[in-house]
């Protein structure tokens, strides 16, 4: 948690901001850490010898003055745990017509002591007055999946004055969570990076016959005044997606993408085997809430009526075995009428509902989705941590591949006929 300290001067509030802004522009995003080549990887970039005496020795050093502080590790939606560290810098020791600080740490595992991470930060510093007082913030944050971890960090700026210290961190799952080690990831190290970067995950080949479900996500804020997706929000309903679409127990017939507030559809991925992160991340970032166009305000039909016509169109036409839905439960003022929810078919394939929030939500009774997800007969989960998803998840998947099997001997039997 942050220190309490003197009210800041204007500098050093201008200093904050930069700071904080030079983290976002290193990638666009929050991502301040950019994964260096291993030093035995024989890779173009090396360490500067000083700056890897410096984590060799694992001694503090304070040339430069600053309070680094622990950054508790969480277990985040991609199974794996979200840690850092925070460090306070003394506004004295940045007087000057502009720095560069340059932090660099290396991550080892205990058990894999051969293989460490490097990582590295930079941030530009603006002009400082001299007389400033107060100190001023940043942040660097990284990933790890279960394990004993040391971490060996230093600091320094364009005048070599150095801060350094070590410690050691460790991510354990509890004896009650103790199922989830099977989406944990052991001895991993990994930079923040952008939720749309593709990867090549290793799967299992998926089996013939395997249930087809259509994935259906909406992204739209927890806040309906907003005018974008929230940063973590992002992240989040994108490793939900992730880890849903990459079950080998189930076969990804399509992924649709939608928002209920702007009331259209964002993308569209038909066999979705691999999910194109990188093009349903190109589709986002043009979307924006809290503005209507003129269609929407000369139609009477709001977010409710669009929700059943989307669902209803895409149920008759691809006929999955199992439909899955993905997002925020939304309150609106008009809910789905019941002559809209009649004139859904009877459902011939299970229906699933799993309702983000990172945070407690008050019961919203008028969210069009689950009004429509119970008119089908189906399941709605509420997921607040990762927990939730792991056994919302298993249960969705039973009932998939439980309904697929009984569905099967009725289809041979017609066929013999």
């Amino acid at each position: 948690m942050p220190r309490s300290h003197a009210e800041p001067s204007a500098s050093t509030s201008r200093w904050i901001g930069l700071a904080r802004l030079a983290v976002l522009l290193a990638t666009g995003l929050s991502y301040g850490q950019t994964l260096l080549p291993e030093l035995k990887s024989g890779g173009a970039m090396r360490l500067r010898q000083t700056d890897l005496a410096v984590l060799e020795r694992q001694e503090s050093r304070s040339d430069l003055q600053c309070t680094v502080s622990r950054i508790k590790p969480e277990l985040d939606w991609d199974f794996t745990f979200r840690t850092g560290y925070q460090v306070n810098v003394q506004m004295a020791d940045l007087v000057g017509n502009g720095n560069q600080l340059t932090v660099l740490f290396r991550v080892v595992p205990q058990d894999h002591p051969a293989d460490p991470a490097y990582m590295v930060q930079g941030i530009r510093v603006p002009a400082i007055q001299e007389g400033s007082k107060g100190e001023s913030t940043f942040y660097g944050r990284y990933k790890l999946g279960e394990g004993k971890y040391h971490v060996d960090w230093l600091m320094r700026d364009q005048q070599e004055h150095t801060c350094a210290m070590s410690w050691d961190v460790e991510t354990k799952l509890n004896s009650r969570d103790s199922p989830l080690r099977q989406w944990t990831p052991q001895a991993l190290v990994q930079p923040l990076g952008s939720p749309f970067v593709e990867e090549s995950p290793v799967i299992p080949a998926r089996e013939s016959g395997l249930p087809r479900v259509k994935i259906i996500v909406n992204f739209d804020p927890p806040d309906s005044s907003a005018a974008r997706l929230d940063e973590q929000d992002l992240e989040s309903l994108v490793a939900i997606l992730c880890r849903i679409g990459g079950d080998p127990r189930i076969k990804t017939r399509s992924i649709l993408a939608f928002s209920l507030q702007a009331q259209r559809v964002i993308y569209y991925q038909e066999d979705a085997s691999s999910i194109h992160l990188a093009a349903l991340g190109e589709a986002l970032k043009p979307l924006k809430f809290g503005v209507v166009d003129a269609k929407q305000l000369s139609s009477t039909n709001g977010p409710a009526q669009f929700a059943t016509d989307l669902f209803r169109e895409h149920l008759r036409d691809e006929n999955p075995d199992a439909l899955i839905v993905l997002g925020r439960k939304a309150g609106w003022e008009k809910g789905v009428s019941r002559e809209a929810l009649e004139s859904f078919d009877k459902p011939g394939a299970p229906a699933f509902y799993l309702s983000y929030s990172a945070e407690q939500q008050p019961s919203l009774s008028r969210d069009p989705i689950s009004s429509i997800i119970k008119r089908l007969h189906g399941f709605e989960y509420a997921i607040r941590r990762p927990k939730d998803l792991f056994n919302a998840w298993s249960d969705v998947v039973a009932r998939i591949v439980r309904t697929k099997q009984v569905a099967q001997p009725s289809t041979s039997v017609n066929s013999r006929k």
